[in-house]
């Protein structure tokens, strides 16, 4: 604990708050992965069958910065109304009994020069790595072009509770802007791989 107030301290604010929205979404997914491990060990993989050939929408982000399709259950997560260094923020989370969690999130910071892509891949594994139980065993970044603007696409795997799990995140900045879109799934439903990619190619900026 003291080791990481210590870490804390080197940080601006932003990139502190970087890192706790980096864990909010990254710790959503795990702990959803818990209650499906515990609660409910004998779900279906052909759930994520069903959820690929459910009913898709388009979303757009409330500035209208982004456009993206995802199952029609997507839930917008309040947030509170003022977030210290933020000056916009919008959440919209998915969760398939805990199978398959998607997450996207567009956020604005009120300081600062511009976001930092790296800092935000680099927070997001740090969170995931302090998830108790959890091992990482593969993780790598390639950047992809799509209406002029660079996004960043990390992937990788882990175990949680002896099963393997893919995670798939899209990162993307300008200024002080950040959109994150990150979709988890068990490694072996190659349903959870196809929902993720459709996801990934219908995740357009418009700013």
């Amino acid at each position: 604990m003291e080791s990481r107030k210590e870490e804390n301290k080197n940080l601006s604010q932003p990139e502190i708050q970087w890192k706790r929205l980096a864990f909010f979404t990254l710790g959503f997914s795990a702990i959803l992965l818990l209650y499906r491990y515990f609660a409910e060990p004998y779900f279906s993989p052909s759930a994520l069958k069903i959820v690929y050939n459910s009913e898709w929408v388009t979303y757009f982000a409330s500035d209208s910065s982004l456009q993206f399709t995802a199952p029609a259950e997507l839930k917008t997560v309040y947030l509170p109304e003022k977030i210290d260094y933020m000056r916009y923020i919008q959440s919209f989370q998915y969760d398939s009994d805990g199978e398959l969690q998607i997450s996207v999130n567009i956020s604005v910071f009120e300081i600062g020069e511009k976001v930092s892509i790296e800092g935000a891949l680099q927070g997001a594994l740090h969170e995931l790595s302090q998830i108790q139980g959890l091992t990482l065993v593969k993780n790598k970044v390639e950047e992809i072009q799509r209406g002029g603007k660079v996004i960043s696409v990390q992937q990788g795997e882990f175990f949680l509770m002896d099963e393997r799990y893919t995670f798939v995140n899209l990162v993307s900045a300008e200024d002080l802007h950040l959109w994150q879109l990150t979709v988890t799934y068990p490694t072996k439903d190659l349903y959870g791989k196809k929902i993720a990619q459709k996801m990934q190619d219908n995740f357009n900026i418009l700013l």
